[in-house]
């Protein structure tokens, strides 16, 4: 039943056909709507570029400065991030994450 005519969501599509438009109920499933805002992505970029100048940022230590820089500049001017950006918000909760709980990493 969830996939009678081949789609995902196949029930809920057909329980809602009568309120969504074409172009909601034939989309395919995303985890989640990505935000295609440049301006989103911009912001990414310089959020790296802060967290590398800062010399107590926890993730430091996890990442290769001379690459992570070069993809914050690239991404910065090179249009969507597509992967990029996964890694770079990635970076950016780890480091978080690091600051909020009292997590020591012993890297020899």
């Amino acid at each position: 039943m969830k996939t009678f005519d081949g789609h995902e969501k196949s029930l809920l599509r057909a329980a809602a056909a009568d309120v969504l438009p074409e172009s909601v109920r034939g989309r395919r499933k995303s985890p989640y709507p990505p935000t295609q805002d440049p301006r989103y992505e911009r912001a990414l970029c310089d959020e790296v570029r802060n967290l590398l100048a800062d010399p107590d940022a926890p993730v430091l230590p996890l990442l290769d400065t001379v690459k992570a820089r070069a993809l914050a500049d690239r991404a910065a001017t090179a249009g969507p991030l597509g992967y990029a950006r996964f890694v770079i918000e990635a970076t950016l909760s780890v480091n978080e994450w690091l600051r909020r709980y009292p997590v020591r990493l012993h890297l020899d």
